[in-house]
């Protein structure tokens, strides 16, 4: 009896085991399945934040690409003769990889708001064409702390051509008027700056947000607040802020397109930013720039309440090997009625760069060449302080900005000077306005 008992208990023993060993490795299965699922969520999530990385990456270079070379022509697909960049939208973008990870990044100048740049990165894992985990950031960089001194004949008082000057491929902006002594002389060619003044998708736009009022030509134009003299009109296309703009005899010249309330097609405004506030932060940037050339290069690039006496030289040699982006900057202290202006008495063509005269006034008579921009500046604002002279046969390539009034003579023209906000150590720095994940 007891041998059959302890058979049976034997047996119960056995299937009990057999019981457990089955539960368990049902148990065991479904935890490894639990387990494997759980790590293919993780490998998924390393994935997808591997991909956003990248991504990140991506907007990182295209910073640093913006940084080099910002030209927003290179970037916008409507500019002929102009080839876009590698980076550019239109190219399809750049394309860059690093550790079985890869990101595609695209950049194009947004319109109207000048300056500023819209970036798409996607970054994917292992691949774009044939990703298992894909994240897309975009980003909105604008350039921040470059030189705009816009590149004209820019006067915020008066500007009037002298005898028989001959002008091509510039126009000239005043917020006064705009006044020709005598008959001879010339104004012709094409505005090599500004185009049509506004968007058009054609290659004669000017993408900016100043000017919403495309004109029907790109030919140097004279744009003035006050009056402009009849000489103009045979010559140039001509707008005036005296003409009204409920008539259908001229478009108005506004300061400000937006605030004013003349209809779209019957107002034209400045293609660039006209306030002071703009202006001084350029003349800091500009000092900066003369104060740190001068460091470099032992050249006296800054000059502080320099010497000037009249019908004389202040300054006939220029940097060696200078550039478009080399800067001479005479700074006084306050203004004095009585202080000379500047002169400058350079013969050599391959002078070039940027002259800057602060509560002074600029003369440049006779013979004299220059290449680039020369800017005047007193603040307050006063016709007869900060004024630009050239007289004779002064032969500058390139613009003008002045406080006071200019007179000009000569053969003024803008050649192939650039734009200073065109050169990559002055067109600022890009900063980023906006930045998000897209999810689409």
């Amino acid at each position: 009896m007891l041998g059959r008992f302890a058979k049976d208990e034997s047996g119960m023993t056995m299937a009990l085991t057999v019981l457990m060993v089955v539960l368990i490795g049902v148990m065991g299965a479904g935890i490894l399945t639990f387990v494997q699922r759980d790590l293919e969520s993780v490998i998924e999530v390393n994935r997808g934040q591997r991909a956003f990385e990248m991504a990140d990456a991506g907007i990182k270079a295209a910073k640093a690409q913006l940084d080099a070379d910002s030209n927003r022509m290179k970037y916008d697909s409507t500019d002929v003769g102009v080839v876009d960049s590698p980076w550019a939208e239109s190219k399809g973008g750049k394309n860059l990889s690093m550790d079985g990870s890869s990101a595609n990044v695209q950049i194009r100048s947004d319109v109207p708001s000048a300056g500023s740049y819209r970036v798409i990165s996607t970054g994917c894992i292992p691949d774009c064409a044939s990703s298992r985990a894909k994240r897309k950031i975009e980003a909105i960089f604008k350039l921040e702390g470059g030189v705009g001194i816009p590149p004209t004949y820019f006067g915020r008082n008066n500007i009037g051509l002298e005898r028989t000057v001959s002008t091509t491929d510039i126009s000239l902006f005043a917020l006064g008027n705009v006044t020709k002594s005598g008959s001879s002389g010339d104004f012709s060619g094409d505005d090599e700056y500004f185009k049509k003044w506004a968007e058009t998708g054609d290659s004669l736009s000017y993408p900016n947000p100043y000017n919403k009022t495309a004109r029907s030509s790109d030919l140097a134009a004279v744009g003035a607040l006050g009056t402009v003299a009849s000489w103009y009109e045979s010559r140039a296309p001509v707008y005036s802020g005296t003409t009204s703009c409920t008539s259908s005899s001229g478009i108005k010249m506004v300061a400000d397109w937006a605030a004013s309330t003349c209809a779209a097609n019957r107002k034209v405004s400045f293609p660039f930013d006209t306030s002071m506030t703009r202006l001084t932060s350029d003349i800091n940037a500009l000092r900066q720039r003369a104060q740190d050339q001068e460091a470099a290069t032992g050249y006296d690039h800054y000059r502080l309440n320099y010497s000037t006496a009249n019908n004389t030289c202040t300054f006939s040699t220029w940097p060696a090997g200078s550039t478009y982006d080399t800067v001479v900057f005479y700074e006084f202290s306050s203004y004095s009625t009585s202080r000379a202006p500047v002169n400058y008495c350079g013969t050599n063509s391959s002078y070039k760069g940027v002259i800057v005269v602060v509560n002074g006034n600029f003369k440049m008579e006779g013979p004299r060449k220059f290449e680039g921009g020369i800017i005047t500046y007193t603040n307050p604002v006063n016709a007869s302080r900060g004024t630009f002279e050239a007289s004779g046969n002064g032969d500058l390539t390139g613009y003008v900005n002045s406080t006071g009034n200019i007179t000009i003579s000569g053969t003024p023209g803008a050649g192939s000077v650039p734009a200073l906000n065109s050169l990559p150590s002055f067109d600022g720095v890009p900063g980023t306005t906006s930045w998000r994940e897209l999810y689409q």
